[in-house]
């Protein structure tokens, strides 16, 4: 099969493809705006080595992040499976395979958000402090514009990163396909990878 015909056969599918990988995203990055960005703030604020007031605070946010970042993605997609079906009905598309890259999405640019921070200079406090800023006008007008250009750097890395994860995404759906339509376990399927 030559080019042009593989590319007049296989055009339908890539276009379904790229767009239900353009709707997954979309939905993970909001969300990873959404909650990355107050969850890396409040691993920024409650660090007892900066200032924070409640550690106790930090280390969960910490141990959370961590837990989600280390669990092993295609087995956190499978576990999520009747989560996904309790709040959308079905646990299979684009938009239920976007709650696990959500989740995932969220603790990566939370930490990235933390590590892009703790790099803004401890003058920057000093100065806001000086000129009697509230905790609010530190952190948006003083640590988030020096921050501004590592933030942005950090969702670019992000958006990379669930693009590599949305693969997975599709491997696990084929996964399942496989061991409903050959009575294999799931267990079993996984170790032909």
């Amino acid at each position: 099969m030559n080019l042009p015909t593989a590319l007049i056969e296989y055009w339908p599918s890539l276009i379904n493809s790229l767009k239900e990988t353009g709707i997954m995203m979309a939905i993970s990055m909001f969300v990873c705006v959404l909650g990355g960005l107050p969850v890396g703030l409040g691993l920024y604020l409650t660090n007892p080595k900066v200032r924070g007031t409640h550690p106790w605070l930090y280390w969960l946010l910490n141990f959370i992040v961590t837990v989600v970042r280390s669990f092993p993605y295609l087995l956190l997609v499978i576990a999520l499976i009747p989560v996904t079906r309790s709040i959308l009905g079905k646990a299979f598309g684009p938009v239920p395979s976007s709650i696990p890259l959500s989740i995932v999405a969220v603790a990566i640019f939370a930490r990235l958000v933390e590590q892009v921070l703790l790099d803004v200079p401890e003058e920057i406090y000093a100065l806001s402090n000086s000129l009697g800023a509230s905790r609010f006008q530190y952190i948006w007008h003083f640590l988030f514009v020096e921050a501004r250009s590592g933030l942005v750097l950090a969702y670019t890395t992000t958006t990379v990163s669930m693009i590599s994860y949305s693969t997975v995404v599709a491997e696990s759906v084929i996964l399942l396909s496989v061991s409903a339509i050959n009575g294999m376990s799931m267990v079993s399927c996984m170790l032909l990878l």
